[in-house]
């Protein structure tokens, strides 16, 4: 029988739509692009206390130079909510997938890590570090609109 964690870690508020927006870099092999992502979500279910144990990624657009607007993620991916330290905390992204003018050129079934940074009255920040298959490497710094936070 598998334990049960005392405390499980959600994102919050449940049932939102959101955007998250910043830099972003995409690097696949020697080919690197800098843009700006738009990525956007939905958290989960209401699982009590207007809390949700993860969501869901409904698609994602870049603007920027060169081919930036050719770059797309795919609706489909998940996210769940892994830990909760007080500020933030970290989470798995599952089954993310990345066109370029509609070919995709990374996908990964994940786990992928990401952090959440709460940052009070303010938007949350969520930074993605993590090398994506095959062959590629995403960097994210995004602020999330509304406010979404990681609570115990």
């Amino acid at each position: 029988m598998a334990a049960t964690p005392a405390l499980a870690q959600h994102i919050s508020p449940a049932n939102t739509n959101f955007d998250a927006i910043g830099p972003a870099q995409l690097t696949k092999g020697a080919t690197s692009l800098s843009c700006t992502l738009t990525l956007s979500g939905t958290t989960g279910p209401d699982v009590g206390g207007g809390v949700a144990d993860g969501g869901t990624i409904t698609g994602g657009t870049n603007t920027g130079p060169g081919n930036c607007p050719l770059l797309t993620v795919d609706g489909g991916a998940t996210f769940e909510i892994d830990t909760s330290t007080g500020t933030g905390g970290t989470g798995s992204l599952y089954n993310l997938v990345v066109r370029l003018a509609g070919t995709p050129v990374c996908s990964d079934a994940g786990p992928l890590p990401f952090t959440v940074i709460n940052n009070g009255s303010g938007p949350s920040t969520i930074q993605f570090n993590s090398p994506v298959d095959p062959d590629c490497v995403v960097l994210a710094n995004l602020s999330t609109t509304p406010d979404i936070n990681v609570v115990p």
